[in-house]
């Protein structure tokens, strides 16, 4: 069963296009922290504050094992109709870019669309599971376009990793959202793009564009 990945920085609309795109491709959809939180019954900023950020990507490897190994995908009840063939095309106007073809062509008959985590690829373990289970599609965003998307209905606040950034001072001070989403992405986007088979730039576009880019990365157009 093919698994594949989105992947990329808080507020780039992950959870959302996925919905949209797993419904079009015809296959199941999970997103991990929801996945987290169901199991932990507990919500994310209450189990980073109960254990830390170490101890939550600890929980994160575990269920994300589990996830993709022994059986442990939880399909019931989930949407796993439809077959779609093909692989992922470069698009020069269609923000789409092959990144990475060691993994190969992607041929996708019936499979899963997993939203991983903004943070999921910082840990080592996790990043290994994904490497060795998962093709990644990374939903590229501009620095304005995810503090823009983060300020919305204060979504910045509910993020442990963004705790402390005033989404109300002015971009260029040290402590703004996007002063510490520009610190945070120099870590994380070398990551996104080494681990990424497929590229898609989402400025300007609204979560159902790039939905169908995901859709059209599989069918060929």
């Amino acid at each position: 069963m093919a698994v594949w990945a989105l992947i990329g920085f808080m507020g780039c609309g992950k959870s959302s296009i996925g919905r949209t795109a797993a419904k079009m491709l015809g296959v199941a959809f999970i997103d991990l922290d929801e996945e987290i939180v169901r199991r932990c019954g507990k919500s994310i900023p209450e189990i980073f504050s109960a254990i830390g950020e170490a101890g939550f990507r600890a929980i994160e490897r575990d269920t994300l094992e589990e996830l993709l190994t022994a059986g442990g995908l939880p399909l019931e009840g989930r949407n796993t109709r439809g077959s779609i063939a093909g692989g992922p095309s470069a698009s020069a106007d269609g923000g789409v870019s092959e990144a990475n073809s060691r993994k190969g062509k992607a041929h996708l008959p019936s499979g899963i669309l997993l939203s991983l985590g903004g943070g999921t690829l910082t840990d080592p373990g996790s990043r290994e599971l994904v490497r060795k289970h998962c093709r990644c599609i990374y939903l590229r965003a501009s620095l304005e376009t995810l503090a823009a998307n983060l300020r919305w209905e204060g979504e910045a606040a509910s993020r442990p990793m963004l705790a402390g950034a005033d989404p109300k001072a002015p971009a260029e001070s040290p402590d703004s959202l996007e002063s510490r989403i520009a610190s945070m992405m120099a870590t994380r986007g070398p990551v996104y793009e080494k681990a990424a088979d497929i590229i898609l730039d989402i400025d300007g576009l609204d979560y159902s564009d790039v939905a169908r880019q995901i859709l059209n990365c599989f069918s060929g157009k």
